[in-house]
Order: C-alpha cells, then structure tokens, then sequence
C-alpha cells in the first residue's frame, strides 16, 4: 500500500503507468494488479503519509523502462551492480521512490 496526500495527483500519474485501476474499493483508493499475485494499492484516506519506496521486479528491465518513458515518466539508466541490473525513478510527484530490478545471472539487461 502507497500513501498518498494527493490522491488526484497520483491517480493521474499511476494511471499514465498502469493504465486505469483495476479496483477503486473506496473513494481516495485505487488498485492495479501488477502480476499475478501482486497489486499495488494507493490510499489517500491514511491520516499521516511518509515517503516510501517499491521494489518491482520484472522480466524484461529493458522493456520495461522503455514503457515507462513512452508513459512520460523519467527513469534512470539501466544499472549493473553485478547480481541485479536495476533503474530507477528518483522520485514520483506524491515521494514515492521506485526501482524495477532483474537478476543478472546472464548479465543481459532484458
């Protein structure tokens, strides 16, 4: 779960992401089922909101930053560091911090 103070906000970012929510269980929440067995919540109703950060791990790194820059969304360069490639995206307009990973056992960035 995401805390956010500006639900609009968020709703309007995650969504140019994920596309719609897959769920809006209540007003000032919104859900995106991002794998199988993993959603990603927002939640403006929380009373107190601390930045936070995800960790996403994906398939295809590669791919995947290549959607989220065609989505607008800055993202850092594809990084090494030997047994995980990551990226990362400093920081989203409600302080949530991400990183998408994938483990470089074959040290290709896809």
């Amino acid at each position: 779960m995401l805390n956010v103070s500006d639900y609009t906000v968020a709703l309007t970012w995650y969504s140019a992401w994920l596309g719609e929510p897959d769920e809006t269980p209540m007003d000032g929440m919104a859900e995106w089922r991002i794998a199988d067995n993993a959603w990603l919540q927002l939640d403006a109703t929380a009373e107190t909101v601390k930045p936070s950060a995800a960790i996403i791990g994906v398939d295809d790194l590669a791919a995947c930053r290549t959607a989220l820059l065609e989505a607008g969304i800055a993202v850092g360069e594809i990084q090494d560091w030997e047994v995980v490639l990551s990226c990362a995206i400093c920081t989203t307009p409600t302080a949530i911090k991400f990183r998408w990973y994938k483990s470089s056992a074959n040290n290709k960035a896809t």
